[in-house]
């Protein structure tokens, strides 16, 4: 049988700024997407209706802005999520 020789991978070469650029997009990404889906989730389980989906996403904002002022961490939210209703989310900060 003949073997096949791995490819040889090249030296890619980037700067502080595109690791940057590169890592806020992914972030947006994933942020966007995670937030489209919970509300959407909630929406359709709780019956919720435009005014309490807006709220849910006030408020929801209002926390991730606690976040990025180092008011409250993720750790700090998983602990009040655990301890008001049981379910245990491992968040790895």
């Amino acid at each position: 049988m003949k073997r096949f020789k791995k490819p040889k991978t090249g030296t890619i070469t980037l700067s502080v700024s595109d690791i940057k650029k590169i890592k806020k997009e992914v972030t947006e990404e994933a942020v966007g997407t995670s937030t489209l889906l919970y509300l959407e989730a909630a929406k359709d389980e709780l019956g919720l209706d435009f005014d309490k989906v807006r709220d849910v996403f006030v408020r929801a904002s209002r926390y991730a802005r606690h976040m990025d002022d180092h008011v409250i961490t993720m750790t700090d939210l998983a602990k009040d999520l655990e301890k008001d209703t049981g379910i245990r989310i491992k968040w790895r900060r």
